[in-house]
């Protein structure tokens, strides 16, 4: 399948490519305030392992996108397609589910630069539109921290997913992070709270 590109109210989300790969790696996953939040699925215990996790990311969205029809997306201004070096403000989309996730996995990381500027909100619940309405998937879940990501507690709220309790997620009670928030919604629930919702983004045409 083509990786479709969304269009919402102030953001693109496109297609990841390689050379995101020095982005992701910089902005996300080498920034010390955001790169530890991925610790539990993501080795970024050296500069080249940064690099190298940014890389599998971006080779498992678009993996995806060829075997099932759905992936991850990077996140640029709306009109900034034809400016040479396209800003990243990071990414957002699915990804394989890592245990005891069992559906379309969630994530996004956002550029510290852009915090609290509603990108992760806006760009979530497009995400989330296009793997109900362009896709077979069922459900779609999520995890967080419980206090040290109160932010992206609201994030998945706002885009309508909910708390469905608290799981040990890949080893994160041994390793010391205790148990985390398990978020969660399926296509009925979304269907219902899409219907009282504004539309939130268009897929734009190849």
């Amino acid at each position: 399948m083509n990786r479709p590109t969304l269009e919402t109210q102030h953001f693109l989300l496109r297609s990841l490519e390689d050379s995101d790969i020095v982005h992701m790696a910089e902005l996300i996953f080498g920034d010390p305030d955001i790169g530890w939040r991925f610790g539990l699925v993501a080795d970024t215990s050296s500069p080249d392992a940064v690099v190298g996790t940014a890389r599998h990311w971006i080779e498992e969205a678009n993996s995806n996108w060829a075997a099932g029809g759905w992936g991850a997306w990077a996140i640029q201004p709306r009109g900034s397609n034809a400016i040479p070096e396209r800003p990243f403000l990071g990414f957002c989309g699915f990804f394989d589910p890592d245990p005891p996730i069992e559906n379309h996995e969630l994530a996004y990381g956002i550029a510290k630069a852009h915090w609290g500027q509603g990108i992760a909100t806006e760009a979530a619940t497009a995400a989330l539109a296009f793997l109900f309405q362009e896709t077979e998937a069922r459900q779609a879940e999520t995890v967080c921290h419980p206090t040290i990501n109160l932010g992206s507690s609201r994030v998945l709220q706002k885009a309508g997913m909910r708390l469905r309790g608290q799981i040990d997620y890949c080893g994160s009670v041994a390793a010391g992070h205790g148990l985390f928030d398990h978020f969660g919604i399926d296509r009925a629930d979304w269907l219902n709270w899409h219907a009282s919702t504004a539309p939130s983004s268009r897929l734009l045409p190849e």
